[in-house]
């Protein structure tokens, strides 16, 4: 069995996107402006349907600008999944708000629609950062029936759920604002960079933001309020359009990769995420494995991990949630039991559009023979 590492979500990158950058570089363009901006802007436009695209350096100045965007003010509450990365809270500390982390619902692992509506019933929310976590929707429509009625501007981090559906229609198109990453691990990628995903005149005034707010009607370098530099090169576009074009391609392999793990793990050991409707659609951007309540006091996730990584094997923790961040320990919390039971008894397998049946067949090897050996499969 070769023992060349397995990496957890490792970017495809091949001869079209070298194609589409050396288009680009004989452009002349390879700074943050250029035709390959606008193409990449105008696929993730015809994709999504809904709404306007504005390309960014990473997803984190996406969700900046779509806060920004929403009128908040500072000491502004803004609701945060608590199960995600950093940066869905970070951004609101940028404008200086105050995150209020909401709980996860335990089948899906998104944030609980009813905390929320609980939560809102006797304090208010200018804002919801909703995480799709791992790819998979959270439950949007009743979330965004919920921040409607109490008047919450919905933002929709989509950044790990590039290609998901809830019945037919693509997260990060359902809410207010929506924002993808296009960062190296992610189900395509430009190596670095994200999206903002608004209106006509949100995309107007995030692009002035995106490029330093400098007055477009001016020649000299005029500026009337703060900039930033968060424009998507016109090299990185380029790579982008190219991996735009294999979407359906590895959302196909994505799924199979899924399918073969929930045949060859043993339910008796392990649950996976699942989807609140069958119009449900996930793009498996990483397959998160939650330990049966009645096996964790005889293994653990950092068992499991310990052991793939003795075969040159990467995986990894959930994240951990962001009320147990030392950032973020005197921040308020909607519950967080289920997050900590998740994070605590959860792990991420392999899951790159790029891994082979062979390398697949190897991780379960890793993890029956684990399971076997503490007595725990026979």
């Amino acid at each position: 069995m070769s023992n060349s590492r397995i990496y957890l979500s490792p970017p495809e990158f091949g001869v079209q996107e070298i194609e589409h950058i050396t288009h680009a570089i004989q452009s002349g363009w390879i700074s943050t402006v250029g035709e390959q901006i606008t193409v990449f802007e105008q696929k993730l436009e015809a994709l999504i349907k809904t709404k306007r695209a504005l390309a960014l350096n990473s997803g984190t100045s996406a969700l900046h600008l779509a806060l920004k965007l929403s009128d908040m003010k500072p000491g502004d509450r803004v609701g945060v999944s608590t199960l995600t990365f950093c940066a869905s809270a970070n951004v609101v500390l940028y404008e200086q708000g105050v995150p209020v982390f909401i709980d996860s619902e335990m089948e899906g692992w998104n944030l609980d629609p009813a905390l929320l509506e609980d939560y809102l019933s006797k304090h208010r929310l200018h804002a919801l950062v909703l995480t799709h976590l791992y790819g998979m929707p959270a439950q949007i429509i009743e979330i965004r029936r919920i921040c409607r009625e109490h008047g919450v501007v919905l933002i929709e981090d989509a950044a790990e759920s590039l290609g998901a559906t809830v019945a037919g229609e693509y997260t990060g198109a359902i809410g207010d604002f929506g924002i993808f990453s296009f960062n190296g691990n992610k189900i395509i990628t430009t190596s670095a960079g994200g999206a903002l995903l608004g209106n006509k005149a949100s995309y107007e005034k995030g692009l002035k933001w995106a490029t330093q707010s400098k007055h477009q009607d001016s020649l000299a370098y005029h500026h009337e309020e703060i900039g930033y530099n968060y424009r998507m090169s016109n090299l990185l576009a380029a790579s982008g359009v190219a991996q735009l074009a294999k979407l359906d391609e590895y959302l196909i392999r994505k799924e199979k990769i899924h399918q073969f793990y929930k045949r060859h793990l043993p339910t008796s050991c392990f649950e996976f995420q699942q989807s609140w409707s069958p119009e449900v659609k996930s793009n498996f951007w990483l397959n998160g494995v939650q330990i049966n309540a009645s096996l964790r006091k005889e293994i653990s996730p950092m068992n499991i991990i310990a052991q793939l990584e003795k075969s040159n094997i990467e995986s990894r923790p959930f994240w951990k949630p962001m009320h147990l961040q030392p950032l973020y320990k005197q921040a308020e919390r909607i519950g967080g039991e289920v997050s900590e039971v998740l994070f605590n008894s959860g792990f991420c397998l392999p899951s790159g559009v790029g891994l082979t049946d062979s390398d697949l067949d190897r991780i379960v090897t890793v993890i029956q023979e684990l399971l076997v050996s503490r007595g725990l499969l026979e």
